[in-house]
């Protein structure tokens, strides 16, 4: 028996740690949300702010708050402890490493800080927890009670190879370093722009579901909402954009054949905004939409067309603040004829970088897919066919990094799934792309947004109808795709509807 008892803690001894450091590999938490370390956020010294000159060809990597000895400083988000030590110029120094939404590491430090710690190395720590407290002069290397605060890109680098949290360097470390207050301003005051990436809303036989979806192709649990009620089993369409002026993004929904009516819910909130119904109460079709700044008054307008098998009609609503209603503004007529139910799929670009935006409309069903645009006066034929005995869906944005919109179109009903690229003179590209594999020939949905955050725009897309909520993000010059998910329950048929947050 104690033969056996031996043997039994030796296995414990050799097998628990390995088992501990991979459950901890696995537990790194992501920091999607910031907050300054300090209670008080000002500028009071002189030279305090990142990238002010010291001396010759020396800069500032950091900001310097003044704040009396003994305040609290906190965590700017959920991270690790890397390293907590006393140096010289900076007193009490605490590091921790972060991981960000798009898995960029980042390093924030907190300098000048009094002998007593709440946190230690290795340590898990949350957003606003607090690691210590400001030093006094005779602990924090000799300088006015302040912290020096920075943000170093990349993961953190062992300081027992290489020292790289100076408080001061040249020019060119300025490189290796974030602007910590623009960086916090900038996340603290939009914390979903690091985070949501892809909104979706199944389309029938599905309910107003409305869900977004992060760099991973995960769903923000925070984020998860119905816009019409559960009766509504016919989907819903979606878009995005500012129709208020206030400077945040606003989520535009239509419901698909049931009561058709168009709601505006804040993105960030959820909160409902207000609700109208762009046709006649005998229209009882699908509303496509689609948003823009058409007149230039920074309000982006809410452009509405009819749907499939429906007479095509066009109508351009603005958001009068002072009603808190929309009204109907500019008058746009029907691209294509009455006597032809064949609705209409719309996008907007600047066709001739004049920075005014034209309509871009293609019928939504009827097996055409000849393109024409609004020049503010008629309608212009863009392009007769893009594809052979099937209609469109469009959407555009700069997908090659060339500083220039390109028209996207994916193809519909009875043909294989493809999509084609078009450049503003009308020239269709021959690389062209294949999204999904199998013999899907339902047609399929388009977006765009930045993905992985490299300053270059992807294609994403869906299957429209009758087909599982697949979505797949491509980068268009490399044609890799960069992931695929499932948008809801894998047994869901009814394919989904989407939209890229820019």
């Amino acid at each position: 028996m104690k033969i056996k008892a031996t043997i039994l803690i030796l296995l414990c001894f050799l097998f628990f740690p390995f088992f501990t450091l991979a459950e901890n590999n696995l537990s790194v938490a992501e920091a999607y949300s910031f907050t300054w370390p300090l209670d008080k956020w000002s500028f009071d010294m002189e030279g305090q702010k990142f990238g002010t000159i010291r001396g010759a060809g020396i800069y500032h990597l950091g900001d310097d708050i003044g704040i009396s000895a003994g305040s609290p400083v906190y965590a700017i988000a959920t991270g690790t402890v890397k390293h907590i030590g006393v140096h010289t110029d900076f007193g009490t120094v605490i590091l921790i490493e972060h991981t960000l939404s798009n898995q960029e590491k980042i390093v924030s430090l907190y300098g000048h800080l009094g002998k007593e710690i709440k946190v230690k190395e290795g340590q898990f720590v949350n957003k606003n927890q607090i690691i210590g407290y400001i030093g006094t002069i005779d602990v924090n290397g000799g300088w006015p009670e302040h912290l020096h605060f920075g943000i170093r890109k990349g993961t953190y680098i062992d300081i027992k190879t290489n020292w790289v949290y100076w408080g001061l360097g040249s020019k060119d470390k300025l490189n290796d370093w974030y602007n910590p207050t623009e960086f916090l301003w900038y996340r603290i005051n939009n914390p979903d722009v690091t985070t949501g990436k892809i909104v979706t809303s199944p389309n029938y036989p599905g309910r107003s579901h409305i869900r977004i979806f992060d760099e991973r192709g995960l769903a923000i649990p925070s984020f998860d909402f119905f816009a019409y009620p559960p009766k509504n089993k016919k989907g819903s369409q979606i878009t995005i954009g500012d129709i208020n002026n206030d400077q945040k993004q606003e989520l535009i929904i239509s419901s698909n054949n049931y009561k058709p009516q168009i709601k505006v819910f804040s993105k960030n909130s959820q909160d409902f905004i207000t609700k109208f119904k762009p046709f006649s109460k005998k229209y009882n079709g699908q509303i496509n939409l689609t948003t823009a700044d058409l007149n230039l008054d920074s309000q982006d307008e809410i452009i509405v067309s009819t749907g499939p098998d429906q007479y095509p009609k066009i109508k351009i609503f603005s958001f009068n603040k002072t009603t808190n209603l929309f009204e109907e503004t500019i008058k746009i007529p029907n691209p294509f004829s009455r006597k032809i139910k064949c609705g209409i799929n719309l996008t907007i670009i600047d066709l001739n970088n004049d920075n005014k935006k034209e309509v871009i409309a293609t019928p939504a069903n009827n097996k055409k897919s000849v393109i024409k645009y609004w020049d503010g006066i008629s309608w212009k034929k863009f392009k007769k066919r893009i594809f052979k005995k099937t209609n469109a869906k469009l959407t555009v944005g700069d997908i090659d990094g060339d500083l220039q919109e390109e028209i996207i179109a994916g193809s519909q009903s009875g043909k294989r799934s493809i999509i084609k690229i078009i450049n503003k003179d009308g020239h269709i590209r021959k690389k062209t792309i294949k999204p999904f594999k199998f013999d899907y020939k339902n047609g399929i949905n388009i977006t765009t947004t930045d993905y992985n955050n490299d300053g270059i725009l992807d294609i994403v897309v869906s299957l429209a109808k009758a087909g599982p909520s697949k979505i797949k993000v491509i980068q268009y010059k490399q044609r890799l795709v960069l992931t695929s998910f499932w948008a809801y329950n894998e047994n869901f048929t009814g394919g989904v509807n989407i939209i890229g947050i820019k």
